[in-house]
């Protein structure tokens, strides 16, 4: 049986990407008006965590592409907003 269902080789691994990716997302996105470069490289990370621990495929292309995205879109932007 434990041949029918494969799991994965670190388990270790995802449990942490699957934890700190999402997190470097959310705080990359709260921070970018105020602070683009951080925010984007953090957005950037977010994506690339996101990539190497769970791949590309159906249910992680949106979360990757919105990531890097916005990563993108933040490091392009001249300056922050004034506040």
């Amino acid at each position: 049986m434990g041949d029918a269902l494969p799991q994965v080789d670190n388990p270790q691994l995802i449990r942490a990407v699957a934890l700190v990716s999402p997190i470097l997302a959310i705080a990359g996105g709260a921070m970018a008006r105020a602070r683009n470069v951080p925010a984007g490289v953090l957005l950037f990370f977010s994506a690339a965590g996101m990539y190497w621990g769970f791949g590309f495929n159906v249910f992680t292309m949106f979360p990757i592409a919105m990531a890097a995205l916005g990563g993108l879109l933040a490091i392009l932007a001249t300056q922050p907003d004034a506040a």
